[in-house]
């Protein structure tokens, strides 16, 4: 619930009114920030980086909005390759074999006269 107020308090995440006991009200809109934060934070982004989106989705700037889904489209892409580059490591490190001594299995392979010298 701190975070939720902190958010409120930053206007990320816009409240729709109080409960006589003080608590917050949130309709759908704000519900979709917290949504989008919450997305946000498990795919390891700061607060930081989304939050020109929610301030965008608050003032209602379609432009602006567009242009943050365009930027978390490219890190998504970015973060592909990366991911698409540690696969093809894994498997080279696979097909390598355990280490003997600090050494792969390539490394221990005897070697030809022509490649020694």
């Amino acid at each position: 619930m701190h975070a939720i107020r902190c958010y409120v308090a930053e206007k990320l995440v816009p409240r729709a009114g109080k409960t006589d006991g003080g608590h917050g009200l949130f309709d759908r809109d704000a519900m979709e920030r917290l949504a989008i934060i919450r997305a946000a934070r498990d795919a390891g982004l700061p607060l930081e980086s989304i939050r020109p989106l929610l301030h965008a989705l608050n003032r209602g700037e379609p432009a602006a909005v567009a242009a943050s889904i365009a930027e978390v489209d490219h890190t998504l892409q970015r973060c592909q390759q990366q991911l698409a580059a540690l696969s093809v490591l894994l498997q080279h490190l696979r097909d390598a074999g355990p280490p003997v001594g600090g050494r792969t299995r390539e490394s221990l392979a005897p070697r030809s006269r022509s490649a020694v010298a």
